[in-house]
């Protein structure tokens, strides 16, 4: 089930982002500053990107940046990968308490497909990605 949550000018740092849109690896001891996330204990990796002046829309949101969390599916049905990619997407607001909006988790628009196998990760660690 998506949720919104306000994210104070800290927390959204908590993702490290640059310019360009650039993909970031947010280090795994900044993934509990960060409201909102689901599955947590299973999460493997945090992966953002995001640009102040060059907004996208993903999801249906005008965003400033997104990330996809890929988690490790540690009940698996039949026939079901080993991971999950949840995106979240993070749009800009007119406030100084919570300047952010985290939005999410969706199924779509990751770089892998939501179920994955851990062969299809590459594709965050390629040079030029």
């Amino acid at each position: 089930m998506m949720k919104r949550t306000p994210l104070t000018e800290v927390q959204f740092k908590q993702l490290d982002i640059t310019t360009g849109w650039e993909l970031t690896d947010v280090h795994a001891k900044h993934w509990d500053k960060i409201p909102g996330l689901e599955r947590r204990d299973e999460i493997v990796a945090v992966l953002a990107s995001g640009c102040y002046t060059e907004t996208r829309v993903l999801n249906a949101i005008e965003a400033v940046a997104g990330m996809d969390v890929l988690v490790h599916e540690s009940n698996p049905r039949e026939n079901e990968p080993e991971g999950n990619a949840y995106h979240y997407v993070i749009q800009q607001t007119c406030r100084k308490d919570f300047p952010y909006i985290l939005t999410g988790p969706f199924e779509s628009e990751t770089r892998v497909k939501h179920w994955y196998e851990a062969d299809d990760l590459d594709t965050y660690w390629k040079e030029g990605s």
